[in-house]
């Protein structure tokens, strides 16, 4: 005899019917009977009929599990899955977990088993064999050393790249610092062939000047001797006056002052 049961029960027990519970398990966590289950999943099918899924879904409030459902099939179609591909992974999956193989190592497994049949496959397990024979290694420790000196090379490949990236950073600071260097020699060329230049701009100015002064020097010795030879002064006379004028300088005396000095006594004579 099947119970009319309150709406929010009806809800649970279609819940648990979309999660794909067994209806005997079903009827024991809702505490009812597995007819009523069974009677609640009929309705549920008959509604879809009549109304559409999502209007029965609403009906019956379950549409939190219908959306999950919708979900689930958007992944299927993604993936380009039949459900009973996907009902074949699952069983995979599972074996997969039975012998304690992790998610991460699934590929690999799937791998394995399709070189099986491989022709190579046997001379590769021998080689391993003939490996832990010579190196009194396990397979387990073959691994692990192989996967060492993978890591390590890894390692050298990371520090090769490292090394190589800092090499052309210095070899394009080598070559910054040589176009640098060139303009700064460009800058010392134009320098000195600048100084170079005024240099021989002073000189030929220097020589100017000697020559001109030079010409004035024998202008004035001709000047100096045509005075001389109106005055009837000789170059003797001349000297002579030179040389007195020295002494009295020495003596901190000059002609002005002598010459008063002459004056006064001159006066005091007279008087």
């Amino acid at each position: 005899m099947t119970v009319r049961l309150a709406p929010y029960r009806v809800s649970r027990i279609l819940g648990d019917y979309l999660k794909g519970l067994p209806q005997p398990k079903i009827a024991q966590k809702n505490g009812v009977n597995q007819s009523s289950v069974s009677h609640y999943a009929s309705r549920l099918r008959e509604r879809v009929d009549d109304i559409g899924l999502l209007a029965a879904g609403r009906e019956f409030g379950i549409m939190h599990e219908l959306d999950s459902l919708r979900s689930l099939a958007v992944e299927l179609y993604k993936n380009k899955l039949a459900v009973e591909e996907a009902k074949d992974g699952l069983r995979i999956i599972r074996a997969f977990h039975k012998l304690g193989i992790p998610p991460h190592r699934h590929s690999a497994l799937v791998k394995v088993c399709g070189e099986v049949e491989e022709p190579d496959f046997v001379k590769v397990a021998m080689r391993l064999v003939e490996l832990e024979k010579a190196t009194g290694m396990s397979y387990q420790q073959v691994v692990s050393q192989f996967e060492k000196v993978t890591s390590d090379l890894n390692d050298l490949d990371e520090q090769k790249n490292r090394l190589q990236s800092e090499l052309v950073e210095l070899e394009q600071s080598v070559v910054e610092q040589k176009a640098e260097l060139k303009a700064t020699e460009e800058r010392l060329t134009r320098l000195q062939k600048q100084i170079q230049g005024e240099q021989t701009n002073l000189e030929s100015e220097l020589r100017t000047q000697k020559r001109r002064v030079e010409g004035e020097k024998v202008r004035l010795g001709k000047e100096l001797d045509k005075m001389m030879e109106e005055s009837k002064v000789t170059r003797g006379e001349i000297d002579a006056v030179a040389k007195l004028k020295a002494d009295l300088r020495r003596r901190g005396l000059d002609l002005p002052t002598i010459v008063s000095l002459a004056e006064e006594f001159k006066d005091e004579t007279e008087g």
